[in-house]
């Protein structure tokens, strides 16, 4: 609510706009996920990564190291690891040879497995937790299946001057999982969650109460909302 106030009045800001009401209706889409998932019976066996595009802030994202932290993985643990490129690095705007890279290094490794599809519901279903960066994917996952994150966050001094971490995304980090500052972080911390896997799952159910307002309503709340402006 209020990111979308401070937005309204930014573009608006030379016109005298005053902002109009908003209305919280609840989360739309984290509502569908919840739905779907729940038709899956998949076992939850699988390391999902899921980073953010390889453009985005390169100096702090994943990109530079993830194969290393997938070699890694493959190495030292018996998990599968589902590797789920952003859609901007699988189309014509993003880095596809970045992602082509990846697959051919670890293609004939019978653990790795590629996401390329439209929907991330069947990793999600899949995933014990999720690595990524930035990307957004990471709470609609905490989320929807109460299973933590790892964030990978290098530079860190120079990240902490940034716009990024004054967001609600980076203060609410440490609620869903746990921030690897560099590549020797990720093994220890794989390990740290198999051992507080029932700690993280309350706290994240808690941050969701908080975060989210009328959860498995928000369809109907929407309805609600806007026969109420039509009979207004």
């Amino acid at each position: 609510m209020k990111y979308f106030k401070k937005k309204i009045i930014y573009y608006f800001k030379d016109q005298n706009f005053k902002s109009p009401k908003l209305i919280n209706t609840g989360y739309l889409k984290l509502d569908h996920v919840k739905k779907k998932l729940n038709l899956f019976k998949n076992k939850r066996d699988s390391i999902l990564i899921a980073p953010i595009a390889n453009s985005y802030k390169k100096e702090h994202n994943i990109s530079t190291d993830l194969e290393e932290i997938i070699d890694n993985l493959l190495k030292f643990t018996k998990e599968k690891i589902i590797y789920r490129p952003h859609p901007i690095d699988l189309s014509k705007n993003g880095d596809n040879n970045f992602v082509e890279e990846i697959i051919t290094k670890f293609d004939k490794n019978k653990n790795f497995l590629i996401d390329s599809s439209k929907s991330y519901l069947n990793s999600y279903s899949k995933a014990k937790f999720l690595i990524t960066d930035f990307s957004g994917t990471a709470f609609t996952f905490a989320y929807s299946t109460l299973c933590p994150v790892i964030f990978y966050s290098k530079n860190k001094k120079k990240l902490n001057i940034t716009e990024l971490v004054s967001s609600t995304y980076f203060k609410d980090r440490l609620k869903v999982g746990y921030i690897a500052n560099n590549v020797t972080q990720i093994l220890p911390i794989v390990k740290k969650i198999s051992l507080t896997k029932s700690k993280l799952k309350i706290k994240i159910f808690n941050l969701r109460k908080k975060r989210i307002k009328y959860l498995n309503q928000s369809l109907n709340k929407t309805y609600k909302e806007i026969i109420n402006i039509i009979k207004i």
